[in-house]
């Protein structure tokens, strides 16, 4: 499988989240504004055919410190290094 990785928004992680059984019902929008609200952050998204397969979010903390905060790969995509991918360009 071809995936393409870049920059992403919380709506993209939103359509990761929806399809990611383990986070249904827990995060939602206003959580993910009010963690980011302020702070230099990165989300990365994993796409397959132009949608969001999966995604990676962190912020920085002080003294220039990241703290990688949230990522999920939807089941269907998992096992094929998405996670892994998104953690090293993380990374860089």
């Amino acid at each position: 499988m071809k995936y393409q990785f870049g920059s992403g928004t919380v709506s993209d992680i939103l359509d990761v989240l929806a399809l990611t059984p383990e986070f249904a019902n827990i995060i939602f929008a206003d959580s993910i504004g009010i963690r980011l609200a302020g702070r230099n952050h990165l989300i990365l998204v994993a796409r397959f055919e132009s949608k969001p397969v999966g995604f990676k979010v962190g912020y920085e903390l002080s003294d220039g410190q990241f703290y990688s905060w949230l990522g999920g790969v939807i089941p269907e995509h998992r096992q094929m290094k998405v996670a892994s991918q998104l953690r090293q360009l993380q990374e860089s």
